[in-house]
């Protein structure tokens, strides 16, 4: 159903990008002009970036944003405060831990829930934000089966610019559990994946300050320090694209796949042979596959944005362009590869505009969740990993990325 609707790139959601970027990065900014003995306050820049997703995927999705960046940032080794823009928020990430558990249990999750239903509080939450919104939109549609075909297709033709992905369903069925459903399983897939990358590339511009001066010289060099970038710009940036796709490869935000058999195969590795009956499903680990030496080369365990732009392009990647699947790959693949593309590039672009440095604050981060000693002598990234990636259904840094920025001065170019 959603699949026409993610066909074109819209201006309008650059609109949305511009608005909530802006917004993100201006909070940054002013809590890190709070000087505590004499350098800017650390702010958790992952939950930062979630609320930016969550403030795009639902302008993006109903036409109407939650308002989960009006609530205040935290301050570091500081408790949050509860704050009514975070209520959506709250109970999404509840339902989200709650389908975690039931994904974990399999299909004996019912057992489990045999008399209640554990996501039914949080759900009412989210539903008392949606049903009026849909009902709405419903009511709109049968007026408009009111007018004459004529005028009901110019109304058509002057919104489908503006649509929001509800009305672009609307269009298609007035069955509301199937579009509630449709809608929700987007924004689970938009939310913390845009959400985990822009982390992990923070994290990644904060641990390289070559690679970051790199980028920012591309991006003024583009648009300047002011100007709003365009889908032209982005596509001219191609370090850019380089950088986005290494954080991809090295930090998946969907960091395990898993498939079903469509029919009975064998599957074949290392000289073995493996019966995959139909109906199996087979659970891979997109993280190893992107860091395997035998398909990446020697410094596949390396963060190096060249790799895409360089030699090893074409020797790794063009030859099997599958061993790089941050969306998936087939008839499968992400619905919104290219939306996350464009909001990511789009943040990252206002971001680099205005901040030029980015470090890490260690000293913010809850103590539990530092790296311990003993991963200095550990294999691979873990032995100079700053910070403890974790996973759920998404990667993401256990206790936040807690990060010191310092803004660029002044310049019109």
């Amino acid at each position: 159903m959603s699949r026409p609707y993610f066909s074109r790139e819209r201006i309008t959601h650059f609109d949305v990008f511009d608005r909530h970027s802006n917004e993100a990065i201006t909070k940054l900014l002013a809590r890190s002009a709070e000087l505590v003995d004499n350098q800017p306050t650390a702010v958790d820049f992952q939950n930062l970036v979630s609320c930016f997703a969550m403030d795009c995927a639902t302008e993006f999705l109903f036409g109407l944003d939650v308002k989960s960046l009006d609530a205040p940032l935290a301050y570091p080794h500081a408790p949050p405060r509860n704050h009514a823009s975070a209520r959506f928020a709250k109970a999404f990430d509840g339902v989200m831990d709650k389908a975690i558990v039931r994904f974990r249990l399999g299909v004996a999750w019912p057992l489990f829930e045999m008399f209640w239903d554990r996501t039914r509080g949080d759900m009412d939450v989210i539903d008392e934000y949606i049903r009026p919104i849909l009902k709405e939109k419903l009511r709109l549609k049968a007026k408009r089966s009111e007018l004459s075909a004529e005028d009901k297709a110019s109304t058509i033709h002057m919104d489908a610019e503006a649509m929001s992905l509800l009305d672009h369903l609307v269009l298609l069925t007035d069955d509301e559990k199937m579009i509630k459903d449709e809608l929700l399983n987007i924004l689970m897939a938009g939310r913390d994946t845009t959400s985990s990358l822009l982390t992990f590339a923070c994290y990644m511009l904060a641990s390289h300050p070559s690679v970051m001066s790199k980028l920012r010289a591309e991006i003024i060099g583009v648009v300047g320090t002011r100007s709003r970038p365009t889908f032209e710009d982005i596509k001219a940036m191609k370090y850019l694209r380089a950088f986005i796709k290494e954080v991809l490869r090295v930090f998946p935000p969907a960091p395990m796949s898993i498939r079903e058999a469509a029919k009975s195969t064998v599957m074949r590795s290392n000289g073995k042979q493996y019966y995959v009956p139909a109906g199996a499903s087979i659970k891979g680990s997109l993280l190893m596959l992107h860091r395997r030496r035998d398909l990446w080369g020697p410094d596949a365990e390396a963060f190096d944005p060249e790799r895409w732009l360089d030699e090893r392009n074409e020797k790794y990647v063009l030859a099997n362009p599958f061993i790089f699947l941050p969306f998936g790959a087939g008839p499968r693949i992400c619905l919104g590869q290219q939306f996350a593309y464009n909001e990511t590039s789009f943040f990252l672009i206002r971001l680099l505009q205005r901040v030029e440095s980015i470090s890490l604050a260690p000293d913010a981060q809850p103590p539990n969740t530092i790296p311990p000693a003993d991963w200095a002598s550990a294999k691979g990234r873990k032995s100079f990993e700053k910070i403890m990636p974790k996973s759920h259904l998404t990667l993401y840094v256990a206790g936040g990325l807690w990060v010191r920025v310092k803004e660029a001065p002044e310049v019109d170019l």
